[in-house]
């Protein structure tokens, strides 16, 4: 999860397949995310001036790839749609336990807002 003027930002409950996590993941490419969001952002919603933020749930095995995901709160169907596109592209580094690296479950909000 990346600060507070990230677009991603998430918290986790702390706990992967083998116990506690001492490093949660981190988004890898944050370069690359931004680009993905200007590119998929709803045309509909940015030519209406529209911004909105879902909340979606990451499973990230651990190698940092998500492999499946749930949107929690909605933000309509067009950025839904969006987040649903995007999602499957992030890459993190893995989070690590004291065996290694861990599948883990966190909540994440991504943001799209008009620059």
């Amino acid at each position: 999860p990346e600060g507070p003027a990230s677009p991603l930002a998430g918290e986790g409950d702390g706990t992967g397949g083998w116990g506690r996590v001492l490093l949660p993941p981190a988004l890898a490419d944050e370069r690359g995310f931004r680009r993905d969001l200007r590119r998929f952002y709803p045309e509909e919603e940015r030519r209406a001036g529209r911004e909105a933020a879902i909340v979606a749930e990451l499973h990230i095995d651990a190698s940092g790839r998500v492999s499946s995901f749930e949107i929690v709160r909605s933000a309509g169907a067009a950025f839904d749609a969006a987040a649903s596109r995007i999602i499957p592209l992030l890459r993190f580094s893995p989070a690590l336990s004291a065996a290694g690296p861990v599948a883990v479950k966190v909540r994440q909000t991504i943001e799209f807002r008009l620059d």
